[in-house]
């Protein structure tokens, strides 16, 4: 395969993630609070978060943080810290927090179903970039 014909595939590839996760997000029940979701879109856009994938927050060698984007979500929403797991360079959120998600009573709080989280974290996982996701936040919930 060419590197024109991969970089055909990877966009393609990308297309079908952000039209998937528009169809999600539709589909999903949210009451998202708009100044949550102004805030939100707004940080995803801004350049100041590095995107990551895997976890909502990891510290990496060289002592830069990266985030996913309901990593994002929390970091901009929630009033608690990171804290670094045992053994990892991922961070969860607050000492009773998951690395990976947002615990059900900060999505409630958030407005945010577990169905639109997870369509969230899926499509940057894949490599949606965060302005594709901010876009499809705006235009969805």
């Amino acid at each position: 395969m060419t590197t024109s014909e991969h970089r055909k595939n990877v966009r393609i590839r990308l297309e079908q993630s952000h039209r998937d996760l528009r169809e999600r997000l539709t589909a999903s029940n949210n009451s998202m609070d708009p100044d949550v979701k102004r805030v939100w879109v707004k940080a995803l856009r801004s350049g100041k978060y590095k995107q990551g994938q895997g976890t909502m927050c990891r510290l990496d060698s060289k002592g830069a943080y990266s985030f996913c984007c309901i990593g994002v979500l929390a970091d901009e929403n929630i009033d608690t810290d990171w804290i670094l797991l045992d053994h990892s360079s991922s961070h969860r959120l607050g000492p009773d927090g998951a690395a990976g998600s947002l615990a059900i009573d900060n999505l409630e709080m958030l407005g945010l179903s577990i169905f639109a989280q997870n369509a969230l974290a899926k499509a940057n996982d894949a490599g949606l970039r965060f302005s594709s996701i901010a876009d499809a936040i705006e235009e969805c919930l």
